[in-house]
């Protein structure tokens, strides 16, 4: 790919977007597993001071790793919304730029009479790929 190319596969990102899915469903089953298990085995800790120190040491991390956990989940969730709404207005775009590069090689006498047609010479062809979004400087 040249310097100045820039090319995005939305197809592909398209078929990454289940597996997206499944990481997000798996981070939070995996907290929701692990809360349940926690909470069959009840609390872990005496009434004697060691006990109240260990409770004071666990509680925290404790609740900061079930929310991280679910909040992964979240995340994911969010990640996967950006890349299909990016992929999809990628694919708007570029059918945008197919449909202006395409209106360029219009027969003049579509364009009115020639005092008032704007003339545009392109210096290249530009020929679409199907599925890759692709700017040219």
């Amino acid at each position: 790919m040249a310097e100045d190319e820039f090319h995005v596969d939305t197809d592909g990102l398209h078929r990454q977007l289940p597996y997206v899915q499944q990481l997000a469903a798996r981070f939070r089953d995996a907290g929701t597993h692990l809360e349940g298990l926690l909470g069959e085995l009840g609390e872990c800790w005496g009434d004697d001071a060691a006990g109240a120190q260990f409770l004071e040491q666990y509680r925290t991390p404790h609740t900061q790793i079930i929310d991280t956990t679910g909040q992964m989940g979240d995340l994911i969730d969010s990640m996967h919304d950006g890349i299909r709404t990016m992929a999809s207005g990628l694919d708007r775009l570029e059918d945008q730029n197919i449909k202006d590069v395409q209106n360029l090689h219009t027969p003049q006498s579509d364009l009115g009479s020639t005092s008032d047609a704007l003339h545009v010479q392109p210096t290249r062809v530009i020929q679409p790929r199907i599925g890759t979004v692709g700017w040219h400087r």
